[in-house]
C-alpha cells in the first residue's frame, strides 16, 4: 500500500514538472514571437520612412541631355 502511494506521489511531481515544462516552453515561443513582432513592425516603419523620402536625381551630363524626356 505504501508503494503504490509513493508511485502516486511520484507521478504527480512529474506531471506537475512536466506541465510546468512545457508552459515554460510556450511562454519563451510567446517572448521570441513578441521580440520578432517588434522587428518586423520596426523594419515597416524603416521601410515607409525610406518610400517617402524622395530620391535625389544624380547630375546628368550635356551629352545625356538627349536621352532624356522632354518637359
Amino acid at each position: 500500500m505504501r508503494l503504490k502511494a509513493f508511485y502516486a506521489v511520484i507521478g504527480a511531481v512529474m506531471f506537475i514538472f512536466g506541465m510546468f515544462v512545457i508552459y515554460m516552453f510556450y511562454a519563451r515561443l510567446r517572448d521570441i514571437a513578441d521580440e520578432l513582432r517588434k522587428f518586423r513592425i520596426a523594419y515597416e516603419m524603416a521601410e515607409d520612412r525610406k518610400a517617402r523620402v524622395p530620391t535625389p536625381t544624380p547630375p546628368h551630363a550635356d551629352d545625356d541631355l538627349r536621352y532624356l524626356p522632354k518637359s
